[in-house]
């Protein structure tokens, strides 16, 4: 009788003890799911993010007005202010013209930052490379966030394409004497503000 009652008592113990391996077996198997399916929907965030900004670079017209401007080397200049040439097609105003060029300086200053805080991947910054190449190859383009990095030092505030200008450092678009404000490659187009 003794061997019936052990027999039992062990058999419960075993199967209480398969119970709990089932258990946590199931709920180590759910979690690897959830997690697989959080990275999942994660990488597809990013991926519709990626694709809204290549978007809005494309289908945003005053943005899409100026990387042509700069594409087609479509005369305009900065002299402390963002002027047209007078051998341009364009019909706009000079502070017209300024407002887009901000405008496309903030978008890409945004990317540049969805990079910096690891939002973006090196995959996905490769979309946007020709843009940001292209906007600070441009000497007028240049010189502009040259004058507000420096303009911002001096007024001990962060400069509004923060994200922009270190990157393109970063990957060696701007002049490393850009940081400079003996820079020989950049003008600061200000009368006031810090002595060169």
């Amino acid at each position: 009788m003794n061997t019936i009652i052990d027999f039992f008592i062990t058999s419960k113990d075993a199967i209480d003890l398969i119970l709990q391996f089932l258990t946590f077996a199931l709920a180590l198997i759910g979690g690897i799911i959830a997690l697989i399916k959080w990275s999942q929907q994660i990488r597809q965030n990013r991926a519709e993010k990626v694709k809204e900004l290549i978007c809005k670079v494309r289908d945003d017209e005053d943005i899409a007005m100026i990387m042509d401007i700069i594409d087609w080397n479509d005369g305009f200049y900065y002299n402390g202010k963002f002027c047209l040439c007078n051998r341009s097609c364009l019909s706009i105003d000079d502070d017209t013209l300024f407002k887009k060029i901000d405008k496309t300086l903030s978008h890409f200053s945004y990317i540049c930052y969805l990079k910096k805080r690891k939002v973006f991947s090196k995959q996905d910054i490769v979309n946007y490379e020709y843009g940001l190449r292209r906007l600070t190859d441009n000497r007028h383009i240049a010189n502009y966030l040259y004058t507000i990095y420096h303009w911002s030092r001096y007024l001990n505030v962060h400069c509004s394409f923060h994200y922009l200008i270190d990157y393109s450092l970063r990957k060696g678009y701007l002049e490393k004497d850009f940081v400079n404000m003996s820079s020989k490659h950049y003008t600061y187009c200000l009368k006031n503000g810090p002595a060169k």
